[in-house]
């Protein structure tokens, strides 16, 4: 039994040092832990790739053994976690179980919340987990020696550092959200590069598939681009993309249509506007990523089709009235008020009233006081948006990722303002209360034909179950079509509530490195001769 294995500890024999990755870890009594060990073949003990059970006891009935400082010392026992290699010494009994006499970490692990926990200890904890007690650090404010080598390459002063850093972070706002720092985001890369190098750890690699797609949902998808594609330009390409199975992210062969912006800020009068400085926790290293990978990019690209859109548009110089719909804590809204200072208002709309009012801090921040404003305003009440509209005749409807149904209400909003509109779309299956213009596509597809609406219905939600999936066969395809559905319906509101002018509309697309969700709504009023 498991007992009496740990009651074979005092019946030492055989003495071993062995080096190993820890291949599992359990509780196994009160004070006891049994760990599985991957050995190296180096150990002078072992065979190559051998597992090897061994038995911790940090019982009082052991109270001597060096072990038992992994279970005085609060969450200690946490650091033993898969992956990290350690250096045993013990005895083997007549069962080949190594009973542990002292165990040290020989390399830690590379994760982040793993180096989030392991820095959360004070200097005394850490010297009497990584220090013999022979051979303690004199200096009590110093890391420990077997620290440094267990964090190889990084230095004593970049270990020191971090160290310093986790612990002001645990003082005064807590340690729950530390692994999401920069300086452990860092110090995690270096560790994974320094260990996959020298194969160290060799994490599990991730068992990632392509999505499987039916043929109803291909066929769907087929019939909705013949009933709404005009094949033309207008509609977009769908360029040659694949999916990495290993990053699970997306690869374009073709940019898109808008040229990039260069700089790696939105240049503007006042001076340099970063989304990172919009971040409810600017020291999120996994959002800070985000934004410079994603978010960032995403915003000048879209700066640069409004841009286009002045250059054509607005030729007298007057201020253009800009509406950004779900713009919450205002990452394009305060973009476009930046970059565009004196020739633009920027009226940004949520419903999520903590995100405005983040938004109003970020922007007085950045100087901007007089071009922008944020305002309360659910689309789904129409006594709140004929309010809105009442306050404003707006030029420009803009939307950066509008999920859902709220594309499609930004669009019916450029249609009753008679303005034009640049929308992104995403998650094409939230809000559908918002999602107008697919009702009116339904409407218009019934009254033309003596199809069962059942089957219509059923190609819609299949089409818009396609275009969220991620990786999917036809995946852009289908993007494509439900937003040409959109269009076509848009077309067909406009018409019936002007006859002065034609609403042409047409798709846009940006980079999918950007964004899966990558295609952009565009529409524009012209006269009638």
């Amino acid at each position: 039994s498991i007992q009496q294995r740990h009651n074979k500890m005092s019946t030492d024999t055989t003495p071993v040092d062995i080096w190993g990755l820890i291949v599992s870890e359990k509780h196994s009594g009160n004070g006891k832990r049994e760990i599985i060990l991957q050995e190296e073949a180096s150990s002078a003990s072992s065979n190559a790739s051998s597992l090897t059970l061994c038995l911790l006891d940090g019982s009082s009935t052991n109270s001597k053994r060096a072990t038992k400082k992994w279970f005085t010392i609060k969450k200690a026992r946490n650091l033993l976690y898969p992956g990290v290699r350690l250096h045993v010494s013990g005895y083997r009994d007549e069962e080949n179980i190594l009973c542990a006499t002292s165990i040290a970490i020989a390399s830690v692990h590379p994760s982040k919340q793993y180096l989030a926990r392991l820095f959360s200890f004070s200097v005394d904890q850490l010297q009497i987990l990584f220090s013999s007690d022979e051979n303690r650090h004199q200096g009590k404010k110093s890391l420990p020696t077997g620290l440094l080598n267990a964090c190889a390459p990084l230095s004593l002063d970049e270990l020191q550092q971090v160290h310093q850093y986790c612990q002001e972070e645990r003082l005064h706002v807590g340690g729950t959200t530390l692994w999401k720092s920069l300086p452990i985001e860092k110090v995690s890369t270096r560790l994974y590069q320094h260990q996959s190098t020298n194969a160290i750890v060799q994490p599990k690699p991730k068992s990632l598939k392509i999505p499987r797609v039916s043929n109803a949902s291909l066929e769907s998808v087929q019939r909705l681009e013949g009933w709404y594609l005009r094949r033309l330009p207008s509609d977009g390409t769908v360029e040659n993309y694949t999916f990495d199975e290993t990053t699970q992210s997306h690869v374009s062969s073709a940019q898109g249509h808008a040229t990039f912006i260069p700089q790696d800020e939105t240049i503007h009068h006042y001076g340099n506007y970063d989304p990172c400085l919009n971040l409810p926790n600017p020291k999120d290293a996994r959002r800070l990523k985000y934004v410079d990978q994603r978010k960032r990019p995403q915003v000048q690209w879209m700066l640069n089709l409004v841009q286009q859109w002045m250059n054509k548009t607005n030729k007298e110089k007057r201020t253009i009235h800009v509406v950004d719909i779900g713009g919450g804590r205002g990452y394009f809204g305060i973009a476009v008020a930046a970059f565009f200072p004196t020739t633009m208002h920027v009226t940004v709309v949520d419903c999520n009233e903590s995100s405005l009012q983040a938004g109003k801090t970020s922007a007085s921040a950045a100087g901007l006081v007089d071009n922008i404003e944020f305002v309360y305003c659910d689309l789904n009440d129409s006594f709140q948006v004929k309010e809105l509209l009442e306050r404003q005749d707006f030029d420009l409807v803009l939307g950066l990722h509008c999920c859902g149904g709220l594309a499609e209400a930004a669009v019916e909003l450029a249609i009753q303002c008679r303005a034009d509109f640049c929308v992104s779309t995403c998650c094409f299956r939230s809000h559908p209360e918002l999602a107008s213009l697919t009702r009116l596509a339904e409407q218009i597809r019934m009254q033309s034909t003596s199809e069962e609406t059942c089957q219509y219905k059923e190609d819609v939600s299949r089409v818009a179950a396609l275009a969220v999936t991620v990786g999917g066969k036809g995946q852009h395809s289908a993007i494509r079509a439900y937003n040409s559905m959109r269009l076509v319906a848009a077309e067909t509101r406009f018409n019936i509530l002007y006859t002065d002018s034609v609403l042409r509309t047409w798709q846009e697309t940006f980079p999918v490195e950007y964004s899966v969700q990558n295609r952009v709504l565009m529409g524009t009023i012209v006269q009638k001769q």
